[in-house]
């Protein structure tokens, strides 16, 4: 099975990222800035509205009762949301179109209440709260690829809702949201899920699950899983399916929690007959980490597939080429490199952070995410800090 070859900073510099700023404590439970507790679970890269392939430069963080919206290349604060009653797990774009026509970007944030929270970042309010499960919290929300109305809930207790949130055409923010059908695995938390085609799959506490989606404009009901796909890690209670990524139309990427690597692995198995349990013979194998934390994201962008570890670090696999030709890979070794976790000292200049202490102990990655221009990587930390690096060059051409 092909490995992966780890790379010296002179033989891969475009996977050199540098801190770009001060590491952000923008979370904090009453803005107290020695909270070290809350975890920051999601970031998200707000697109510009008129064009799908750039973004603005912010990226929206979810995690305690806040949502937030940063400047990347600032390092700045922009706007802080926040929702007493809440615990925000997950957050996503969506580009919409209201009465008057033009292109809108609106925010979904979603977490402990069970309901998806509508927010307009151009004016800093939250406008609509669509309650869609009453007992069981949203760990993850994905968009429908065909829809841009159309999101999926993935919940904690197996069972993924697709809800029409009625933004388009909506005035005033006067909209009215159904829900459109229920997806479900019962027994197990849906902790991040993919969408391609017809296919619907999840990432889940039990194992990796797959729906063919019918079409919904004419079957409603709700739909149990088609199968279960089974990969060469042990099947213990406490190994978690906790990460999948989508790398391209027919490549996906999942990891299990105490699995010590991420499977690569084609869709093209999904057209055979679907049976109850499918066995999964990876296209290749990428060592991660040996560790028993659980809910460690990974995330993909144009060819970099991105891991983070429970010690700080971050793992980027160059995958492009594999991707261009899996057939002649062979055993090629693929390419990886690790961002190191820095020290950080607090910034003891500003009054406010004079309570701070040096962070000895680096933290859980529970998400990092490449910006869609590759010159940023943002992660998400279970020690309630954003951080930020920059592309070494681009990071150096800034500084001249």
């Amino acid at each position: 099975m092909p490995a992966a070859k780890i790379l010296g900073k002179d033989e891969f510099p475009e996977f050199q990222y540098k801190p770009a700023h001060q590491f952000m404590r923008c979370h904090s439970h009453n803005d107290d800035p020695a909270d070290g507790e809350t975890k920051i679970w999601r970031c998200a890269f707000e697109p510009d509205p008129s064009d799908s392939c750039k973004w603005t430069g912010i990226v929206a963080t979810c995690g305690g009762s806040y949502i937030c919206l940063i400047d990347s290349h600032k390092g700045e604060c922009k706007a802080k949301l926040l929702q007493h009653e809440d615990q925000y797990f997950d957050v996503i774009w969506c580009t919409v179109q209201f009465a008057d026509g033009i292109n809108t970007n609106v925010l979904a944030a979603a977490g402990a209440e069970g309901r998806v929270t509508l927010i307009h970042p151009s004016k800093n309010k939250m406008f609509a709260h669509l309650p869609v499960f009453k007992k069981a919290y949203i760990s993850c929300l994905r968009s429908h690829p065909a829809n841009v109305n159309w999101l999926f809930c993935g919940a904690d207790h197996g069972k993924i809702a697709l809800i029409d949130t009625g933004l388009t055409g909506s005035s005033n923010y006067d909209i009215s949201w159904q829900k459109i059908k229920m997806f479900s695995c019962t027994g197990t938390d849906i902790i991040q899920m993919i969408v391609k085609d017809s296919w619907l799959i999840s990432a889940a506490q039990k194992g990796c699950y797959v729906w063919k989606m019918k079409n919904v404009s004419k079957d409603r009901e709700d739909q149990t899983h088609d199968c279960q796909l089974a990969f060469p890690v042990a099947s213990t209670a406490d190994n978690y399916c906790d990460g999948i990524s989508l790398l391209d139309d027919s490549t996906v990427a999942i990891k299990f929690s105490k699995g010590a690597s991420i499977f690569i692995w084609s869709l093209s198995i999904l057209s055979k007959k679907l049976t109850p349990v499918m066995n999964v013979k990876p296209d290749l194998i990428l060592p991660w980490v040996k560790t028993s934390e659980i809910y460690i994201d990974i995330t993909s962008r144009d060819g970099l597939l991105v891991a983070g570890d429970h010690k700080g670090n971050i793992l980027l696999y160059s995958i492009g080429e594999f991707l261009k030709n899996k057939s002649a890979y062979g055993d090629t070794e693929t390419p990886r490199c690790t961002v190191l976790w820095p020290a950080l000292k607090p910034d003891t200049s500003d009054p406010i952070n004079k309570r701070l202490k040096k962070i000895d102990n680096p933290p859980l990655i529970n998400h990092a995410s490449l910006s869609p221009d590759m010159k940023y990587l943002i992660a998400c930390t279970d020690n309630n800090l954003v951080c930020i690096w920059s592309r070494a060059d681009i990071a150096s051409a800034t500084k001249q």
